[in-house]
């Protein structure tokens, strides 16, 4: 998978050929992943629900048309593995709809994570996961059960266009930081609200009084 903290990108050598299992392909990462890994060179095998209404990215970036496009769910492990897949990605680690529980079972020969989780999955069955030099620095190895592939960027945003050009519009451009104009920071969290407790928002509280311009919700 040659990657490396000099920012090399990952070897074509490496995917070109190679049979990929990537299950939830009709969701906006796995969509994303499909197309990546297919630039790469890899014949993806996507293996998902039906898309939701609207098809998102999978529908505007035509990529049905760009894989072995299967509708099916990951818990027939016969259908699964009939696939015949040399690696399977796991793009959601411990969060909702995790193939994780059906990966245990050994889906594809090698198996990776990467993007839904920030953490090891603590499972042998997961033998690389996908990250970068950023998010997981030199002799930060010895936190995960998997071997780390670093890549340039472990995860980046990229706006949802049809027209290429499009991304240089003012909208997507970055902005200057709201803190400018308003005077304090603001917090936010990417968070289901059930998952915040108590003890979530006082730990949020303490640690924005080092801040002198902060604000946070009461």
């Amino acid at each position: 998978m040659a990657m490396n903290r000099h920012g090399a990108l990952p070897d074509p050598a490496f995917w070109k050929g190679r049979r990929v299992l990537l299950t939830g392909h009709t969701g906006f990462k796995g969509a994303w992943m499909s197309l990546l890994l297919r630039s790469l060179g890899a014949e993806v095998h996507g293996f998902a629900l039906p898309p939701e209404q609207g098809d998102g990215l999978f529908g505007a970036a035509g990529v049905e048309n760009d894989v072995h496009h299967v509708i099916g769910d990951v818990r027939d492990l016969k259908a699964v593995r009939a696939q015949r897949c040399d690696v399977m990605i796991d793009l959601g680690g411990y969060t909702g709809a995790s193939p994780l529980t059906y990966m245990v079972q050994r889906l594809a020969p090698k198996q990776l994570t990467w993007l839904g989780y920030p953490g090891t999955t603590g499972m042998a069955q997961i033998e690389y996961r996908v990250t970068d030099w950023t998010a997981d620095p030199e002799g930060f190895d010895h936190n995960y059960t998997e071997k780390l592939l670093r890549a340039p960027v472990f995860s980046a945003f990229h706006p949802i266009v049809t027209n290429p050009l499009k991304i240089y519009d003012a909208r997507y451009r970055v902005q200057p930081t709201p803190a400018l104009a308003n005077g304090y920071i603001t917090f936010g969290s990417c968070n289901t609200i059930a998952k915040l407790g108590p003890k979530d928002r006082k730990s949020t509280r303490l640690n924005s009084s080092h801040t002198d311009i902060s604000r946070m919700p009461s």
